[in-house]
């Protein structure tokens, strides 16, 4: 009975062995930070919140960051992710209107949208724009079909 035991040790240790990865002390790389900059332009929005989302199948997944724009529009953040869809959402901030000089804010509900795709480590330049706006709108209607 004894050499029983000692056959099932061996295959049991044998088995584990096999299983055992090849350096358990290395651990993989770490994902390189890419950056995601541009502008938000319905006029330039001064103050708004730029939220970049993960996308997929048409759906706003999980937030990768957020920023804020400058007096010019503009906006920069930096995103550790893997490659991938994103939406990139604006919201709230103020333009001026060109015609009249008049100060507009956007309210509670009001944002504008652009998709893009980013590439993990490398540095991105997305519009948001009206136009973006409305081809957003388009992607989404597409990936539903």
């Amino acid at each position: 009975m004894s050499t029983y035991k000692y056959l099932y040790f061996l295959l049991a240790t044998t088995f584990l062995w096999g299983c055992a990865p090849g350096d358990s002390t290395e651990l993989p790389a770490e994902r390189p930070f890419g950056t995601i900059s541009g502008n938000a332009v319905d006029g330039f929005l001064v103050g708004a919140e730029v939220s970049i989302y993960s996308l997929k199948n048409g759906v706003r997944g999980i937030k990768l960051g957020d920023a804020i724009t400058d007096d010019a529009g503009a906006y920069s953040l930096d995103v550790q992710a893997p490659n991938q869809p994103i939406l990139i959402e604006v919201s709230g901030g103020s333009y001026i209107e060109e015609a009249t000089g008049t100060p507009v804010s956007l309210k509670d509900g009001q944002t504008l949208l652009a998709v893009g795709m980013y590439k993990s480590g490398q540095t991105h330049n997305f519009m948001v724009t009206p136009l973006t706006h409305l081809v957003t709108g388009l992607a989404e209607y597409k990936t539903a079909m």
